[in-house]
């Protein structure tokens, strides 16, 4: 018996401690936080860091590397609209600068990752795999083009937005912020499509940009047919919400890919039509967005 009494003492002074230092938990973890800062996805902004030259001897594991390197543009994507839209807030707004930055490393990536696939032999790769090389050309230049509206035309319309004494319609606001919410989650399923090729969830995500279109012409309709004589647009409105639509054409590039042909290899008539309001098809901005891209592009594409 008295031979476990320290034991006991000290099993008691353990637990004493324990229960005492459970309040400071929550101080001590922000202390942490603040003195050892993690490396977070905008502080990875060195390109090619998936693109490993000597894999260009296995084309096939090139290819996967490339697709990795891919998903980082969309991880910068998402991280460049948080920020845009962050700016409409009085509060801690983010510098303009730091989307000129997100955009710099967006492409920096495109064009290491367009070198290296450039390099990628076509020898052993079946014709599945040399489809599936082009259309990662092809959707890192779409996802370039996101990054342009993002920076050029979402961020003119957020900060005029933001100093407008004209405040939205108290419905506005709400339908701004689901469409927003719904882009950034396509964000993350384009993301899951180019790890996957999933013919069914690409069709669902053309689906989806379809009923995003659909929204925006249902809510431009309201707004005309609710103007009285002398009653303006709300422009920076639209051009946030056509800026959004717009960036979920772009990023449906990749399911019209992989839809384009079954498995078997034949094509799937399944596939929906391109919507007409997209620009990125009809070409309207096309010519200005694509002049800093010079990429390989197949016609079969934008059918």
């Amino acid at each position: 018996m008295f031979y476990s009494l320290p034991g006991r003492i000290t099993t008691l002074f353990n637990l004493l401690v324990g229960v005492c230092a459970l309040p400071l938990l929550s101080f001590v973890s922000r202390a942490l936080s603040y003195f050892i800062q993690s490396q977070t996805v905008e502080e990875q902004d060195e390109p090619g860091i998936f693109l490993d030259p000597l894999l260009l001897q296995t084309p096939s594991l090139a290819l996967s590397q490339a697709t990795r390197e891919e998903l980082r543009v969309l991880d910068h994507l998402k991280l460049m609209l948080r920020t845009v839209w962050a700016m409409r807030s009085g509060k801690h707004k983010p510098p303009i600068s730091q989307v000129g930055e997100y955009q710099d490393r967006i492409v920096a990536i495109q064009s290491a990752l367009k070198d290296y696939l450039g390099q990628i032999s076509d020898e052993n790769l079946s014709e599945k795999d040399i489809d599936w090389r082009f259309t990662l050309l092809d959707f890192s230049q779409e996802l370039v083009i996101i990054a342009t509206l993002i920076k050029r035309d979402l961020t003119d319309a957020v900060t005029g937005q933001a100093h407008s004494i004209k405040q939205l319609h108290p419905e506005d606001r709400p339908e701004l912020e689901k469409i927003l919410g719904e882009t950034m989650e396509r964000m993350e399923k384009a993301t899951v499509l180019l790890m996957t090729k999933d013919t069914r969830m690409a069709n669902r995500f053309i689906a989806e940009k379809e009923q995003i279109s659909m929204q925006y012409r249902s809510i431009r309709k309201r707004h005309l047919e609710q103007l009285t004589a002398g009653q303006k647009f709300d422009v920076n409105f639209f051009d946030m919400l056509n800026c959004l639509r717009r960036i979920n054409s772009h990023l449906t590039a990749v399911a019209y890919a992989i839809t384009r042909t079954s498995s078997a290899g034949t094509r799937d008539d399944t596939a929906a039509a391109p919507d007409p309001d997209e620009s990125w098809l009809t070409g309207d901005d096309s010519s200005i967005d694509r002049k800093s891209c010079a990429v390989v592009r197949t016609e079969s594409f934008v059918n």
